[in-house]
């Protein structure tokens, strides 16, 4: 016999056979998460997509965001990705139409999208302008375009989740990275001032804060030796994995975090407590 599945749930099995129930978080949620295209984004809308939540995932590098879009539909999951530019107004008023053209809804966003990758340390004096002003674009101003731009549909559903990914480095600064630092310090006001905005709204604004996680923009960065040594600094001895970062984004996405707002989460193994 075989029991119909009630909506929103997968079966499971404990250790010793019997089938369990395990309910989708997410079940026809619909996420947009940006810088999709690999590393953390790409992790975060895979695992949006298991618990359930159809996703719209999306970068500026098109290739690397087919492959996640493949991902995604390997397991089951329903996705469309589209190239946009978060520093661009015009952009991200078009994905948010694409997404409510296609989905009907809009109900969770994820800032992921920032520079990082392949940055070279350098005194502060030795910044250009147009370094800053890529960090700012993307990373600040991105975020605060894509909340805009989310805004009137959450409003109107009187419902939304709005996940906003900072870095450790905003409350450790990371010496030599000047602007990364600063605009990911500069995502943890704009996390506060947007909760306290948009509380009114049922719109629950969070902040996640990895620590080094193991990705293709980390080593970019440093060696996997040189990772393996500062994460001895830690509570927990390793580098963090993508997966040590999702389970969280899930659960800020859900209504399980319905009574938080403006929070950090840092997610480090404990280089920092607070």
């Amino acid at each position: 016999m075989n029991p119909e599945k009630p909506p929103g749930f997968a079966w499971g099995f404990t250790k010793i056979g019997t089938k369990r129930r395990v309910k989708m978080k997410l079940k026809d949620r619909v996420a947009i998460v940006t810088g999709a295209s690999r590393g953390m984004g790409r992790g975060i809308a895979i695992r949006l997509a298991e618990e359930g939540a159809r996703i719209l995932a999306i970068d500026i590098e098109t290739e690397e965001l087919k492959k996640t879009g493949e991902m995604v539909k390997e397991k089951g999951g329903e996705i469309l990705t589209m190239r946009v530019d978060v520093s661009s107004e015009e952009d991200t008023r078009s994905m948010v139409e694409a997404a409510e053209s296609e989905f009907g809804r809009i109900d969770i966003l994820v800032n992921n999208a920032a520079v990082f990758a392949g940055m070279k340390p350098k005194p502060f004096y030795e910044y250009e302008l147009e370094e800053w002003q890529k960090h700012i674009n993307v990373t600040v101003l991105g975020q605060w375009l894509c909340a805009k731009a989310v805004f009137p549909y959450m409003k109107k559903q009187n419902k939304g989740k709005i996940i906003n990914i900072a870095s450790s480095a905003a409350f450790k600064p990371l010496v030599g990275y000047m602007p990364y630092t600063v605009c990911k310090a500069a995502v943890i006001g704009l996390n506060r001032l947007l909760a306290a905005e948009l509380g009114e709204y049922n719109i629950n604004v969070n902040n996640i804060s990895p620590g080094s996680i193991s990705t293709e923009a980390l080593y970019t960065l440093m060696s996997e030796d040189d990772a393996e040594k500062r994460a001895m600094a830690g509570v927990i001895k390793r580098v963090g994995q993508v997966s040590d970062i999702v389970g969280m984004v899930v659960f800020l996405a859900s209504d399980d975090s319905d009574f938080i707002t403006g929070q950090s989460m840092i997610i480090d193994g404990g280089r920092q407590m607070r």
